[in-house]
């Protein structure tokens, strides 16, 4: 795959830290996914319990407007609708009540079959934890161990190669200088004969 860089093969321990950062990416993904379902399954719980109450009202509505139809006024009352109300004033109201309801569980009716949560049902299981815990283990571990290792071994190993080179490089210019004030006081010493 193109996509994906190479890994490095040039120090085990660059190989692993690099890996380990890799697994971390993944546990990113994971959890932003993770968010994202438990976004959706609120969501969706709204969406239920919202459904779930315009169903109860529009079940007491009906029994409401079917006891006026039948002159019984005093049978099925609702506590939210006022008692000084006329007849015509309730049956209007209850009526428009209805319909607002029935627009609500239309628009809700798709959350009943939701299976959001059949997701989040998969980190129930004891052996997804147990590959989650070593996931994140494994992950921490080789980030720990070849960031650990590969500073002290070979991070360390090169700051020493080039401050060795540095110092070989300032005694050369040491000796160069030497031989500079040397031949200068060999020519000096030549022009006074």
């Amino acid at each position: 795959m193109k996509g994906l860089p190479n890994p490095p093969t040039d120090n085990i321990y660059k190989f692993m830290a690099i890996s380990g950062l890799w697994l971390f990416v993944g546990f990113v993904v994971l959890y932003i996914w993770l968010v994202s379902v438990q976004i959706q399954l609120d969501k969706d719980s709204v969406r239920l319990q919202s459904y779930y109450f315009s169903v109860n009202i529009k079940r007491n509505i009906e029994r409401r407007l079917s006891s006026i139809e039948k002159k019984e006024y005093d049978k099925s009352r609702l506590d939210w609708v006022p008692s000084s109300w006329s007849v015509g004033q309730e049956v209007l109201f209850l009526n428009k009540a209805l319909e607002n309801h029935e627009k609500t569980i239309n628009r809700n009716k798709g959350s009943l079959n939701s299976n959001t949560g059949e997701n989040l049902k998969l980190f129930e299981r004891t052996d997804l934890r147990a590959a989650f815990v070593l996931y994140v283990a494994l992950m921490v571990g080789l980030i720990w161990f070849g960031f650990s290792r590969w500073i002290k071994v070979t991070h360390s190993i090169n700051e020493q190669i080039k401050e060795l080179d540095r110092d070989i490089k300032l005694k050369t210019l040491q000796k160069l200088e030497l031989e500079i004030k040397q031949l200068k006081l060999t020519r000096r010493y030549t022009r006074t004969k």
